[in-house]
């Protein structure tokens, strides 16, 4: 009995160090436990200057930062392909389903297109009005397809018959983003290059 308590005791004192260890990091990472100001990088933040630790990550988060950030017009090239990728899911119907599951099946398309996300999708320049009016089509009906099958399995989903009432919707609006083709991912664009 006594080493059992000798063995709970220190589990205890282990966890609590351990607690203790992350406390103080992230207090070195606020600055709050030294004289300099913490050094950050959007949310990422770097500890302040110590002669004793390597500058070789804050030197290359500089780097990153000022040669291979792409410009707000290639995110926004390369989300509508990635919209246009959702679409293609979209499109196979129950097939999509069966693979992707319902929730990856919906849920590609949010990860682009969604009016509750911080992005302002319907401005990018990359959508043609028209297009912009085809995905508000297609969002509208996932949004009624998740407000009425909360709960249901794959299956379920499909007997309900919302992969057979997106297909069209879906088809339609990848074919009207086809007409005009791909961007490139690399380089901008002032119309999509890549046909179809």
């Amino acid at each position: 009995m006594g080493l059992l308590l000798t063995i709970a005791t220190l589990a205890a004192v282990l966890a609590s160090c351990r607690w203790v260890f992350r406390s103080i990091r992230r207090r070195q990472q606020r600055g709050e436990l030294t004289n300099a100001m913490p050094r950050t990088y959007g949310d990422l933040i770097l500890p302040g200057y110590d002669p004793a630790e390597s500058r070789a990550a804050e030197n290359y988060i500089e780097q990153v930062d000022i040669r291979d950030r792409p410009s707000e017009r290639i995110v926004e090239q390369r989300l509508r392909n990635r919209t246009m990728e959702a679409l293609e899911i979209l499109a196979d119907g129950e097939e999509s389903v069966r693979a992707w599951g319902d929730a990856e099946y919906i849920n590609r398309f949010f990860d682009t297109i969604d009016d509750d996300s911080p992005w302002r999708w319907r401005e990018w320049s990359t959508f043609t009005p028209a297009e912009v009016t085809a995905l508000d089509k297609v969002q509208r009906i996932l949004l009624d397809a998740c407000d009425a099958t909360v709960g249901l399995t794959s299956e379920e989903f499909i007997a309900a018959g919302w992969p057979a009432r997106i297909e069209p919707i879906a088809a339609a609006a990848l074919e009207l983003m086809r007409e005009r083709g791909r961007f490139h991912e690399d380089r901008e664009e002032d119309q999509p290059s890549i046909p179809e």
